[in-house]
């Protein structure tokens, strides 16, 4: 560090004043010939294309590891720098400490670059997490709530028309309110608010009883500007603990949805208890294989005998025909097969004919539509190899 600074700052290692001094004196230098003047001292032009030839990779190390106010030039020897390289002034910086906080500390750091790249950071316990607002959405509800709700004052949202309703505000009784920042809130029997919600904000004042709890959604969340893959490893959300958790749900099975001998395959199983998960209730699946081998009014073989599809029936599971129920569940397999939470919600609430290939599976959605028979009174899921 010592020996870098020398080299930086006046004097500099020959009293030329420092690499900074020389750079801001003579910019149509390159990198190289400001080497030369000020640690070779002659100027070689042979020290100096030596040096041009690390250029392009210094700039890279400086890019990566926080960008500056630095100049650049090209790594061509003797091609004078007419520009500042305005992309690694902009680039986020992955150090602890600012131009304008020099003592920042270890926690603001890591807040303000998840900030710098649409990420969310947060800790539980010893582990600390980078995520986006996209992927908290498809965590387990930590709770279901309407203005009816014990606690619950007032529900606040605002319409405009051909607008989605992206932001709410809850008002509430502070001791009634156990959901932190980051969690997901499932909002009933509230019209257009209603749905899946990430808790944004929560405040109390210290001398009253109420709170104020702001919910986000689709264009109110954060957007990564950047994937963190290379700086972090995957995590599944299924591996973070607590109330973001996303781990599998429940998945009860009718006595009479299947076959004797003939289960369902493994594969729409597993995907019916991640959507619960999502849903945040057990989800009970009242038809797997014990279904007719063909698809209703065709030819077509249908995925259910094979054991590759669930209907999901509105009655077994607390709802009836197109209800919040169905579009609640409806939403939950959408986000499994990759549609944003805000999309799904949209499709859900409409007749729904969905057919994608995703991660390797064959999803097939079927909801509010007569397509392949009745899917008003349930929600229609196969899942099968691609």
């Amino acid at each position: 560090a010592y020996s870098v600074k020398s080299a930086l700052l006046p004097p500099g290692p020959t009293s030329k004043g420092g690499l900074i001094k020389l750079t801001n004196e003579h910019p149509e230098w390159t990198p190289g010939e400001v080497a030369a003047r000020a640690i070779n001292g002659g100027g070689d032009p042979q020290y100096a294309a030596k040096c041009n030839s690390w250029a392009a990779e210094a700039a890279k190390t400086i890019k990566t590891f926080g960008g500056g106010d630095v100049p650049y030039a090209t790594a061509t020897a003797g091609k004078a720098a007419t520009t500042r390289n305005e992309s690694l002034l902009r680039t986020p910086q992955l150090v602890r400490g600012t131009q304008q906080d020099r003592n920042e500390d270890s926690w603001t750091a890591m807040r303000r670059i998840a900030a710098d790249y649409g990420y969310r950071c947060f800790a539980i316990g010893n582990d600390v997490y980078y995520i986006s607002d996209e992927a908290l959405m498809r965590s387990r509800p930590h709770v279901t709530i309407s203005e009816a709700s014990a606690g619950v004052d007032t529900i606040d949202w605002e319409w405009t028309p051909r607008k989605a309703v992206n932001t709410t505000t809850v008002f509430c009784r502070a001791e009634s309110w156990q959901t932190p920042a980051g969690a997901v809130v499932l909002v009933e029997d509230t019209h257009l608010a209603n749905g899946r919600w990430l808790v944004s904000t929560y405040r109390q004042s210290r001398f009253e009883p109420n709170a104020t709890v702001e919910l986000i959604r689709g264009t109110s969340l954060l957007k990564p500007r950047v994937t963190l893959e290379h700086y972090t490893r995957k995590v599944t959300l299924a591996a973070i603990p607590g109330t973001v958790g996303g781990a599998k749900g429940k998945v009860v099975i009718d006595p009479n949805a299947n076959l004797p001998g003939r289960p369902m395959q493994k594969s729409i199983l597993a995907y019916v208890a991640a959507m619960a998960g999502i849903y945040g209730k057990p989800i009970v699946i009242t038809t797997g294989t014990n279904h007719n081998q063909f698809v209703e009014g065709t030819t077509r073989v249908s995925d259910h005998p094979a054991g590759n599809a669930a209907d999901l029936g509105m009655v077994a599971n607390g709802g009836s025909d197109d209800s919040p129920v169905g579009d609640r569940l409806a939403t939950a397999a959408l986000m499994l097969a990759g549609v944003s939470n805000e999309q799904a919600t949209q499709m859900a609430g409409r007749e729904l004919v969905f057919t994608k290939v995703h991660n390797g599976l064959h999803i097939n959605i079927l909801w509010r539509t007569y397509t392949g028979g009745n899917h008003h009174n349930h929600v229609h899921v196969g899942v099968r190899p691609a």
